[in-house]
């Protein structure tokens, strides 16, 4: 069974970066092991693939505007709230009338959110469905990562996003809302046991089927480029060790720039050159007394390949995050990774095999493992054996394979 097993994945957002990447290379992954598997996506952008189907064309871009404006009005009532992603899963596309999702044996849900996905047809599928969690937001009442607050243990309520104290409250009607329609036939996947973990402790979640299965990278795509070559593209004429780091948004609260500034305040200047990626300001860097190099948002993979590996050290100092697919792609590229030992980067990288766990969240161990991977290993045995870790064990030639196995085994 191979090409007689069709799947549709549903995933919102462009398909070239973020949580959709992973979800993207799996579908890649799959179509190699012989599965017939299908994109739909809330992005206009299709890639020029005939196996993805866009619904946010023609009447579908009225359709987002009415979503967009619904979950508006719905926030209204929260006008104080904080300045975070926070989704309902209240508003969405019509995907009955779409022959592309009617004729798969299996639905294969991704991040469904920027009102893409109402859940409430959930209920209403009447095939297996799996769905790959990419954040905690299937486990909340609305926010994408709860940080320090745990009130989706017990079914949330007083929602410090919301900056609510009313007992029931929006995130209480959205933990409400997915208990109804969240049938038992769903089999979720956590990208890392840390998720897992955290979703079997949710009151949503309670009974629910829950397994790990890693996030994939695409290791054809993502693998070492000459350090000196790469250097050279980008004019880094510089002696120092260079520390990259980058995000989608560099001072995101979740992606620790804190810690950041904190461990770069403990290292030797002039040791140092700084490489960053991703949306980021000025007046972030310029008073860190480093010299450094802003490349701003990379959206292409070459870009990231020759940025992942101009440096000597990748620095991910995330105080919460489901996978780590930066980690994963810098040790694909030979460039060894400094994380703190929690959450998924954790599970990804080997202490002093393949980079380095500092404690969480010690800006001194941190540092002391910059120090350790730029000055006192092997770095051309750390560099092979990073990229030898995400190759053996993350690659979408081993991801593919299991959750081909789990769809059959569901049909």
């Amino acid at each position: 069974m191979g090409n007689d097993i069709k799947v549709v994945h549903l995933i919102a957002g462009s398909l070239s970066g973020g949580a959709a990447r992973g979800a993207y290379w799996l579908h890649k992954g799959l179509l190699k092991e012989g599965v017939n598997s299908r994109i739909i996506t809330s992005s206009t952008i299709t890639l020029g693939e005939a196996e993805i189907t866009s619904v946010a064309k023609g009447r579908g871009i009225a359709k987002y505007q009415a979503n967009k404006e619904a979950e508006r009005l719905l926030l209204s009532s929260y006008p104080n709230r904080k300045n975070e992603l926070f989704s309902s899963g209240m508003f969405g596309y019509d995907l009955f009338d779409l022959d592309v999702f009617n004729e798969a044996d299996i639905v294969h849900l991704h991040w469904i959110n920027d009102n893409f996905i109402d859940i409430s047809i959930i209920r209403e599928i009447e095939k297996p469905i799996v769905w790959t969690m990419r954040d905690m937001w299937p486990m909340t009442g609305g926010c994408h990562y709860a940080v320090d607050c745990d009130k989706y243990v017990d079914g949330c309520g007083k929602c410090p996003l919301l900056k609510s104290d009313i007992e029931r409250d929006l995130s209480t009607e959205i933990q409400l809302y997915k208990s109804i329609h969240f049938p038992s036939r769903i089999q979720f996947v956590g990208i890392s046991n840390w998720l897992s973990d955290l979703a079997n402790k949710s009151w949503v979640m309670n009974g629910k089927a829950i397994r790990t299965i890693h996030n994939c990278i695409d290791t054809e795509s993502f693998l070492p480029i000459s350090k000196s070559v790469a250097r050279e593209i980008l004019g880094l004429a510089t002696r120092k060790r260079i520390i990259v780091f980058g995000a989608s948004r560099v001072n995101d609260y979740y992606k620790g720039f804190s810690f950041i500034k904190q461990t770069l305040n403990l290292l030797n200047k002039e040791k140092y050159y700084l490489l960053i990626f991703g949306a980021s300001y000025e007046e972030d860097f310029s008073n860190l007394g480093f010299e450094y190099k802003r490349l701003g948002y990379l959206n292409d993979i070459l870009s990231m390949r020759i940025a992942y590996s101009s440096g000597d050290v990748f620095l991910c100092a995330s105080i919460i995050e489901a996978f780590g697919k930066t980690v994963a792609e810098s040790m694909a590229c030979g460039t060894p990774v400094v994380c703190f030992d929690n959450a998924g980067p954790g599970e990804i990288v080997e202490h002093k095999i393949s980079g380095y766990k500092a404690k969480p969240f010690s800006a001194q161990d941190m540092a002391k493992g910059i120090e350790y991977l730029c000055f006192s290993c092997d770095i051309n045995m750390m560099s092979s054996a990073s990229h030898s870790r995400i190759k053996n064990f993350f690659s979408c030639t081993k991801i593919a394979p299991i959750y081909k196995e789990l769809y059959k085994s569901m049909l």
